[in-house]
């Protein structure tokens, strides 16, 4: 059998940093086992670029005062939950169409979901790259004049609010205007004009659009194949250790060896590393996250950062080919090519 292209083995490697097997029974079974290890990983970084477009679509509405901003999360929160149910019971179908079977093959299934959160993410990309200058410039009100977060604590506006916020944006001269209006503010108006050719309203509604399409919808493809795949997955890491960290996983010795634990990989033991391996991931991402969030162009380079590291990995595995032999990929080659069909219905 061919064996995956070097960079795709690199990205293994690197995606699975945190949780990696050893000892397993073939270099076929490794392979495998790195990539269906690499999917938890992909759906994390798919989770950590898509929560913060949805935290971007808050910082619009809330900056712009369109609604109250509980009343927003709230309705975006049910939105999507009903779309990931409808998404969730298009699996079978949009499996047959894009892998041409109707089978639940373990192999194609793995596939299949790398497909959908590469697709999720490129679009992750593509939004980013068409909405740089709203998401670089700021948060705008309604009128278009750029915003600043008020900082409370250090609120020095008093009692003559009115004249404190229009003189802020007439000389810039304080650090944080907490009042405006008469009424607490979590945002005031500073001098300079946005590059952002949307209007809130406008920005807004392409914010939660893309984010119900290409999270609610293509992710959760994913993740609804994921789950359905999963109990064939198991067969794939029988006879391996799962090994904590996961760059320790090749030493024989030394302090990797040292430091690393390792287990057999029970079905109770896989299921406990695979979310050990996303918690790890959206933990420290979100941890970067709150370092960056007063920082639009911090913020828009995480998103940009991980929706880039999501294509480069699902590009670099998708575009590695296939067996000539049995035509599988070489990432799924140790599945048999017809297993017993539960899960996924046929037509």
């Amino acid at each position: 059998m061919a064996r995956p292209s070097w960079v795709a083995s690199a990205v293994l490697r690197a995606l699975c940093c945190v949780v990696d097997v050893s000892d397993a029974p073939s270099a076929e079974r490794q392979v495998t086992c790195r990539f269906l290890l690499s999917l938890y990983v992909m759906d994390s970084i798919g989770w950590v670029c898509f929560k913060i477009v949805q935290f971007e679509s808050i910082i619009v509405v809330s900056a712009a005062d369109l609604m109250s901003t509980v009343l927003f999360v709230t309705l975006l929160t049910t939105l999507e939950t009903t779309i990931e149910i409808v998404a969730s019971s298009l699996v079978p179908r949009c499996f047959a169409l894009v892998e041409h079977r109707s089978d639940n093959h373990p192999g194609a299934l793995a596939v299949f979901t790398m497909k959908a959160y590469t697709a999720s993410t490129f679009g992750a990309l593509l939004l980013a790259a068409a909405l740089s200058p709203c998401l670089i410039g700021g948060a705008v009100d309604e009128q278009g004049r750029l915003q600043a977060e008020c900082d409370v604590e250090s609120c020095s506006c008093g009692a003559s609010d009115e004249a404190c916020g229009l003189e802020w944006i007439e000389s810039n001269t304080t650090d944080s205007c907490c009042r405006h209006g008469g009424e607490e503010k979590l945002f005031c108006p500073i001098s300079g004009s946005s590059t952002c050719l949307l209007k809130p309203a406008a920005l807004s509604i392409v914010l939660v659009v893309s984010y119900c399409f290409l999270y609610c919808i293509m992710n959760q493809l994913g993740d609804a194949s994921r789950q359905i795949g999963q109990a064939n997955w198991l067969a794939a890491f029988e006879g391996t250790r799962l090994v904590v960290p996961g760059f320790a996983s090749g030493a024989s010795g030394g302090w990797r060896r040292a430091i690393s634990m390792r287990r057999p990989a029970s079905e109770d033991a896989c299921s406990l590393h695979f979310q050990l391996l996303k918690l790890t991931w959206e933990g420290i991402a979100a941890l970067v996250y709150i370092g960056v969030r007063e920082s639009p162009i911090l913020r828009f380079g995480l998103l940009v950062f991980f929706a880039a590291i999501g294509v480069a990995s699902g590009g670099a595995m998708l575009c590695n080919g296939r067996d000539s032999a049995s035509g599988a990929s070489h990432f799924c080659i140790f599945f048999p090519a017809s297993p017993p069909a539960v899960g996924v219905g046929r037509d």
